[in-house]
């Protein structure tokens, strides 16, 4: 291993100075080689002869010293920008979720359930069109009530007027239906006057009547729905 000799005590001090290994940990390294640069020192003064070994030594010890510190410098910008990074994410998706919410309140969702949207939509002959259309409160559509021509809020009584377009695509035809949160849709009309037998709902809301005539209130066409005052 060397080749030169060691005697005495410079032979035991000289070992214990080359003793500590290369992948111990940075601190626990640079203690063991405080250590081993006195022993070194030791054994220079015990062995004259070996004092450019000793001084190959001691200038290996300080250079792995300094790449031990180096390296803990580069561990510790490392973690202090992933730390930044960190911070720097959460704080935008704070400010997302905010903007979210604040997105969120400005509609109105009956029952904290379900608020009316408008947007391009994939309709029918395979074209955008722009529709009517309602969601949750995650902002996601739902399916069952349907996209349509046109649409109001849903009202207290649990109804939604909307606008069916039964027409073609260069001619369109706009028919009037109530909505239930199930997504049940009736034919409906708003007096008495526009009743036919397609109509399933009569919906007179707002109509100064004193009683409604008896042939409307049992005609079979309201089925369970029946009139809605």
């Amino acid at each position: 291993m060397f080749d030169y000799p060691l005697n005495g005590l410079a032979n035991a001090v000289y070992l214990l100075a080359l003793a500590p290994p290369l992948f111990l940990s940075p601190w626990r390294f640079m203690r063991i080689s405080g250590v081993s640069l006195l022993l070194a020192l030791a054994a220079e003064a015990f062995e004259p002869a070996q004092s450019a070994a000793v001084k190959a030594k001691v200038n290996a010890v300080f250079d792995r010293i300094e790449a031990l510190l180096a390296e803990a410098d580069r561990a510790k910008r490392q973690a202090q920008a992933a730390l930044a990074a960190t911070q720097q994410a959460r704080l935008r998706a704070d400010s997302a979720l905010q903007q979210a919410n604040r997105l969120i309140n400005a509609f109105y969702f009956y029952a904290d359930r379900f608020a009316l949207a408008y947007g391009e939509k994939e309709g029918q002959y395979g074209r955008k069109d722009r529709v009517f259309y309602f969601i949750d409160k995650n902002g996601e559509e739902v399916p069952k009530l349907g996209r349509w021509a046109g649409a109001e809020q849903f009202d207290g009584r649990g109804f939604v007027k909307v606008k069916k377009d039964e027409g073609n695509w260069n001619k369109p035809v706009l028919v009037d239906y109530l909505l239930d949160t199930l997504g049940r849709s009736y034919r409906v009309a708003y007096d008495l006057p526009s009743l036919d037998p397609a109509i399933t709902a009569l919906d007179l809301a707002g109509k100064s009547l004193d009683s409604i005539p008896l042939h409307v209130a049992v005609a079979p066409q309201f089925g369970s729905l029946g009139p809605v005052k």
